[in-house]
């Protein structure tokens, strides 16, 4: 049976006419174990959209200071109502918040993940219609 260990190691290179070459190098001896199936893989989460939450958490940041969602205290239905505004906006045709100049869906995602931040920590201020 074939494993890792088997497997060539290979780089494969383009060059600027166009041609492609293939060098293989030697397997390492030992291929090292990770235990990690249990766990979220967060290399699945695309990067343009990492980066227009984080462009819009970092005006926040400007504006509230680093990590203020943390705390909570504004309702939940303010949050999820900009989350909405901004998802409305894009789905109008504008892709950026005339005010900050970011993108309106990474405000709508970020709001969404603050509040998944706050009921990670506790700090959720409650406020769906059918809350508890």
């Amino acid at each position: 049976m074939m494993t890792l260990k088997d497997l060539p190691m290979r780089v494969h290179t383009y060059a600027a006419d166009g041609t492609f070459t293939t060098e293989d190098f030697a397997t390492p001896p030992d291929v090292q174990k990770k235990y990690d199936s249990n766990k979220p893989d967060l290399s699945i989460l695309p990067l343009a959209g990492l980066c227009a939450v984080a462009a819009a958490l970092s005006l926040g940041e400007k504006k509230y200071g680093r990590h203020d969602f943390y705390k909570g205290g504004i309702e939940s239905h303010r949050m999820i109502a900009a989350a909405l505004r901004h998802l409305y906006a894009w789905e109008s045709g504008e892709d950026n918040d005339p005010e900050s100049g970011a993108s309106h869906l990474g405000h709508a995602a970020a709001n969404c993940l603050m509040l998944l931040a706050q009921m990670d920590k506790g700090t959720l201020n409650d406020s769906r219609r059918d809350s508890k």
